[in-house]
Parts: structure tokens; sequence; C-alpha cells
């Protein structure tokens, strides 16, 4: 990357004039390897609704979009998941819950997605981890492969992806997890202290023991969220507030008191129980009920990862919280012996709406790959030999996480995301080995949320323009990577060197289609960009689909046909042109090969129309030599398409087609110059036509 360094100041953010000029250069010649597709992964919340994910609407939407590896049951959720009780009676969940491992694994079949799991770290054990995994992917013979053939499910499931936890580095896991942040007790398990206080999160508590809001009924219980209790850790606080709280006193039998501040604590079933007003008081409605404790016997990821594989040694798991570089060579080896990758998050946390602020937003994707980097290295430093058996996977990874307060307008859901999405996902493939990276996973799919690039928007699925940022790298990108430089305007942010225009560039496996996606990040500026081609010789004619908006904040929330992709072709492409890219775009270009179809004449054809010119109609001779999709349509110079005269599946066979000089709308279109364009995958073959009224 070089040309000139914006002087920007972030905090100032001054206005500046830029040189509206770019250069990509691409070289076919250099191979860089195989395009990683699992970096085209996602979330799915067991949060959501059945009725959410379980109809052909968002279904058929995500099969468009063909996301590799679908991610669930969460995210948090995972870590108080119960995937025993949820698997089979839908009736026992209330509204608690909605997509089981039944119904995900009918979502993975329709899409066409591998599943990653989240086993429960936070309130199960390892033998129940174990048991998922037969369920998963045990013989119909095995207990929980029976459970899972009764379900309708007869087939193994075969997941291989495995995470146990989830980012329990996090101080918000002490909400979901029995313990967090603590590497020992995440490995090898044992005891924690479920008391104290912790920093404040939106709809939590602000204390590490299992709290009740009074009811101000008589005999209310408190389940404790994890067992085991150590018989006599526990303290039961009661008070107005979290500042006010008061110890009562615990006993063996509230039936033996009167009125006073006593609780009972059951160990053999971990609950505590309240007074009815004549045998232990009632805490005040609305007042806290706070019960601290020690939990124990939990087990550890090495339990986990022992138990699992005893079952299908072939299952690769993830860990979520760093090994202590400071233990023992013995106890590392132990460790490291059982993980096959680290699972990260990524998330922006920012919200605001300020001017200036943009081109700190937009530096998302720099900032995330540099973590991603970093993170590999401190994996390869504390692994050392182990280190090359290790992959990182981002297993959640958005623009931005909501936090506190929402600014207007939202720009997770703006065209400003699909540009930092897009690029997001350009950078993990291009460096997805130095990475090692295993797999990524955008957080997340449909969702009522503002995090989804699916929206339920008045019962209706809306697709987000992030939606098509994946879009773009499952329909308009290659199979093998090849080089590319790009010469842009860049800016410093922080650690951050941040380009405003990148570009990404693959071939297909026959070699026959280059395909380039570039991004113009900057908010108002168009990009003249100069692409120079060596090792490919590119036909005239080449295929552009283009994602904008009028702003980049535009969004699809009240017109789901705001920003969509715009398809156009170009007849001017060569080894050396010049491309504008708008301001704020998504842009794909596919160029053919000038010499595609010289070996393969008896394959796909089309031949010249008869008559050229012609006035009034004119008939092509095309033919198809295997079934499968296939598009026949007209453009004009501007390439924009006028007439549509196929688009879906067709038979081998020789076919005739007449047009008589109409558009779609049925009117007549102008006097001049057209293409006819024949397309069926990567095999694209056009003709040019006059058209003289």
């Amino acid at each position: 990357m070089s040309r000139s360094l914006l002087a920007i100041t972030l905090l100032l953010a001054p206005t500046i004039a830029l040189p509206q000029t770019a250069r990509i250069t691409i070289d076919t010649a250099t191979d860089l390897g195989a395009v990683n597709k699992n970096v085209l992964g996602t979330n799915i919340s067991v949060h959501l609704p059945e009725y959410y994910m379980l109809n052909l609407m968002p279904q058929g939407k995500m099969q468009d979009l063909r996301p590799t590896v679908v991610r669930w049951p969460g995210g948090n959720a995972a870590c108080e998941y119960n995937w025993k009780i949820d698997g089979d009676f839908r009736d026992t969940l209330g509204a608690e819950y909605g997509l089981n491992i039944v119904d995900i694994a009918q979502v993975c079949e329709t899409i066409g997605a591998e599943l990653l799991i989240v086993a429960n770290f936070g309130t199960m054990n390892a033998e129940d981890a174990a048991d998922f995994v037969e369920f998963c992917n045990g013989p119909v013979t095995s207990e929980w492969g029976h459970v899972r053939d009764s379900l309708g499910i007869p087939e193994p499931l075969n997941v291989q992806y495995w995470e146990i936890g989830n980012a329990l580095y996090d101080e918000e896991m002490w909400h979901y997890c029995w313990t967090a942040q603590d590497p020992r007790k995440y490995y090898f398990g044992g005891s924690e202290e479920r008391r104290g206080s912790l920093s404040p999160f939106p709809a939590f508590p602000a204390a590490k023991g299992d709290l009740l809001v009074s009811d101000g009924s008589p005999n209310q219980r408190i389940v404790i969220r994890f067992p085991d209790v150590v018989e006599g850790s526990d303290t039961l606080w009661v008070g107005p507030d979290t500042s006010s709280l008061e110890p009562w006193t615990r006993i063996e039998n509230l039936g033996e008191v009167q009125e006073g501040n006593y609780y009972q604590m059951d160990y053999e079933n971990d609950v505590v129980t309240l007074g009815n007003g004549r045998h232990g008081n009632i805490p005040e409605s609305g007042h806290i009920v706070l019960c601290e404790y020690t939990t124990t016997n939990h087990d550890g990821y090495v339990d986990f990862a022992d138990a699992m594989k005893s079952v299908d040694p072939t299952i690769r798991i993830g860990i979520c919280l760093d090994p202590d570089p400071t233990w023992s060579q013995d106890t590392i080896e132990t460790v490291l012996d059982r993980i096959d990758f680290y699972s990260m998050h990524q998330y922006r946390q920012e919200d605001t709406t300020f001017p200036g602020e943009y081109l700190q937003r937009i530096r998302a994707p720099t900032r995330y790959l540099r973590l991603a980097h970093e993170k590999r290295k401190a994996i390869d430093e504390w692994a050392g030999p182990h280190a090359e058996g290790i992959g990182l996977a981002i297993t959640e990874w958005n623009w931005m996480l909501w936090r506190h307060t929402r600014a207007t307008p939202l720009a997770n859901v703006s065209l400003a995301n699909a540009l930092v999405s897009a690029e997001v996902l350009g950078r993990l493939s291009t460096e997805a080995d130095s990475l090692h990276l295993v797999v990524a996973n955008h957080f997340c799919a449909a969702t009522a949320w503002d995090l989804g690039y699916l929206a339920l928007i008045s019962h209706e699925y809306t697709r987000r323009p992030a939606f098509y940022a994946f879009m773009f790298f499952n329909d308009y990108f290659g199979e093998r990577l090849v080089h590319r430089e790009v010469e842009t305007d860049w800016y410093v942010a922080g650690n951050d060197t941040v380009p405003l225009v990148t570009a990404f560039t693959s071939t297909s496996l026959s070699g026959d289609t280059l395909h380039l996606i570039a991004i113009n990040k900057h908010d108002t500026l168009d990009y003249e960009t100069e692409i120079e081609i060596s090792g490919f010789e590119p036909d005239s004619i080449a295929f552009v689909y283009t994602l904008n908006g009028d702003s980049v904040y535009a969004t699809n929330e009240e017109d789901s046909a705001n920003i969509t992709i715009q398809d156009t072709l170009i007849t001017y492409a060569s080894e050396n042109f010049t491309y504008t890219l708008p301001a704020h775009s998504l842009t794909a270009i596919a160029f053919l090969n000038r010499h595609m179809g010289e070996d393969s004449i008896t394959s796909y054809q089309l031949q010249q129309n008869a008559p050229n010119p012609f006035a009034s109609s004119t008939t092509f001779d095309y033919a198809i030599p295997e079934p499968g999709p296939v598009e026949l349509r007209a453009y004009n110079l501007l390439g924009q398409r006028v007439k549509t005269f196929h688009n879906g599946g067709m038979q081998p066979g020789r076919y005739t087609m007449t047009w008589d000089g109409r558009g779609d709308d049925g009117i007549k279109v102008a006097s001049g110059v057209y293409f006819i364009v024949l397309r069926a995958g990567d095999l694209v073959v056009a003709k040019k036509v006059l058209l003289v009224r």
C-alpha cells in the first residue's frame, strides 16, 4: 500500500480535499492458494423463537447466502443452555428458548451449512458434553444416537467443530458461567466463590451471587444457578437495594422457628427457601435477595475434551481463554495436547454519529486483523512446538456491539456496515493462511436486533446491506487467491494505518474468470481507479456488480429495495483501464478470459444473430451441453440490462431465441448497439448486435 498520507488527526477530523485516484495491480500468475470459504460463517442464537427461523422465508434468504458454518446455541446463552431438556419436548420450554438441536440441524441441512456447537461450560459437565457429541455423531445403536433417531434424524450430524464455553476472558461471563477470567479453573475445574461485586452491565445485577427481587409472596425460593453449594458456605443478604443489604440467618428447618430473618438451604437440591410470615419473615416486595456461596465439583476444559474425544476422536475442540504461560511445563503440556483451536471475538463498541467519527469507525477491519495477528503471535508464543496444530477461530464478529445508548442513524444496519463487513471478509480470506484460520462467524444471521444481516420488520425478513457483503464473497469471488497491490490514500488512526480503497482478487478454478472486489470507503468522494492486469487477457466485456446508496448511512429499514446489488456490464475492459469506484460503494467485477471458449466450442455456444443489423426482430441459436442454471440477457452500451430471455435451469440441447427489440417492460428499445450475453456458472459468451429502427 502506498500513495498519500491523509493529514488527519481523528480527534479533530478536519475536512480536506483528497486526490481522487487509486491504482489496483493484479498478477494472476502469482497464485496465493485456495479461498477459505469458512470465513463465510454466521451465528444463530438459541433464543430465536421457532417462528423466526423455521419457515421458508428466512431459510430461503440464508440459502441464497450459503453460510458455510453456523455457530449455535450462542454466544453467552451457550453457557446456560441445557440441550437435554430442550432436545425433545417443546411444550416444556415456555418462551425461554426457541431453536433446539433438532431445529438447528434442520436449518443447517436446508441452507447447506456445517454446524459448530458451543458446549455448555456454565451449568453442565463433561459427561453432558460427551453425551452431546454422541447425540450428534454417534451411531443409532448408541444410547444418544438412538434418541436422535427417535427425533427423526437417523443419520449422524457429524459435527466437527466444538467450543468449550464462550468468551470466558470477559467479566460479563460471570452472569452465565460458574467461573470466568481464571485460566486454572477453566482448564482444570474445581470450586469458585460466587460472592462479591462486578462491573455493572445492562440488565444484569453487579453481583456474582444469585439475586432475586422479592415479589412479597410467602415461601419464595432461589434455585442456585451453579450447584453444588459447599455446605455452610452460603450467606443470604436482603435489603431495599444492593447498597443496603443485611444478612439473614440460615437454619435447618423454617418450620421450627417463628418470625425472624431466617432462610433455609437445601444442599441436596441447591435451593434456598424463604419464610411465609409465620415461620420466617417474608422479604418486602421489591427488596433485593442475594445469595452468595461457594460452588464446587466443576469439570474443567481438560475433563470436557477427554470425555468428548472418547466418543469421537475426530472432532476439533476450541478454547476461549489463554492458558497461563507461568504454569509448569507438565501442566501446560497437559493443556496444549488437548487444544485444536482458539476462539476469539471482535467488536467495535462506539455508537456515535458525529461526522468526524466516520473515519474512526471504518478503521474497524484494520483493527480487527491487527488484533487477530497479535492473537496468532500470542498463540505461537505460549504454544511453542504445539502452535502449528492450534488454529484460530473468530467465532463472533460484527462492526459494533450495542452498548447503553443507541445513536440515530444506527450504523449497524447501514451501508457503512456492509463496507466494513466486506473488508473484514476480504481480509480474512486473504490472510487466513497466516492466521491458521479455522472458521469465522459473523454475529449474527436472522434476528430482531440491530446486529443481524436479516431483519424481521413488520413480519417480513429484510436483507440489510451487510447481507449483500456476504453475497459478494459467495457469488462474485472465485476459488483461488491471486496477488494484488493497491495504491490509495490512507490515514493513521491510533495504531492502525487505514486505506480508503481496498481490493481483493481471485480466479475461478478453471482460470477462465478473474474476480475483483473493490471497496471505496470514502463517504463523499469517488475514486478514479486504474486497474492493471497481468497474466490474464480479459475480454472487453466484463460484468460489474455494485452496492451503494444515497449516503454511507443509508439503510433498508423502511424500504427493503433501497440498497440492493445493481448489475451492469462494461465494454472497455483490458489489461490496463480506468474504472470509477463511487463514494461509499462495494464493487465486484468479473473479467472473462479473452480466449475462453476457443477450446470448448462444442460446449456452451451462442451463435451470431441473423439478421444483424436488424430492424424488427432477430434470431439467435445457442447450445447447452449439460443441465444447470443458465442466464440469457441483453445489455445496452451502458451495461444496463434491458431484456432477460431466460434465467433458470435448462436441459442439454440446441435452442433458438428470437428478440423483437423490446425490453422487459414490453416497450421498444432505442436504436443502437446491444450485447446478448449467455452465462452458465463461470462460462460467459457474448455477441454484439445492432438494432436500426
